[in-house]
């Protein structure tokens, strides 16, 4: 076996179809063996593996940080927009609270958080599931 020049041409052969590409591969001999490319094909990791784990990040998104349980009536932090369940962050404001609990961040002195009712929307959707 001679060592010869290795040329890889990735492009498409008119005789394949739109979801395929060839693999040439030229040598020293002249040859040009071609091995099709399925694009097509699953890849090695099951799409629904990667769908729940996605689901599950979204999910996390969605939970207060302070009761770790689905948001109930969500209100944003106004300085950095965090989001809490409204009890739970009053419970900590009524308790002295200063700082944002995710980011300590200053709140503002007056009236520091605000409902957030597009996202109670997203929450009631996805708690339909």
């Amino acid at each position: 076996m001679s060592r010869g020049k290795i040329e890889l041409d990735m492009a498409p052969r008119a005789s394949s179809s739109i979801s395929s590409s060839a693999l040439s591969v030229n040598n020293s001999s002249g040859s040009t063996p071609t091995i099709p490319l399925h694009t097509n094909q699953p890849s090695q990791t099951p799409q629904f593996i990667t769908d729940i784990h996605s689901l599950h990040k979204f999910e996390d998104g969605l939970r207060c940080s302070l009761c770790k349980e689905l948001m109930r009536d969500p209100v944003l932090v106004k300085t950095c927009l965090h989001r809490f369940c409204s009890n739970c962050i009053h419970k900590q404001a009524s308790g002295g609270l200063k700082t944002c609990p995710t980011c300590n961040i200053l709140l503002s002195k007056k009236d520091p958080f605000r409902p957030d009712p597009n996202f109670a929307a997203i929450i009631e959707k996805v708690s339909d599931f």
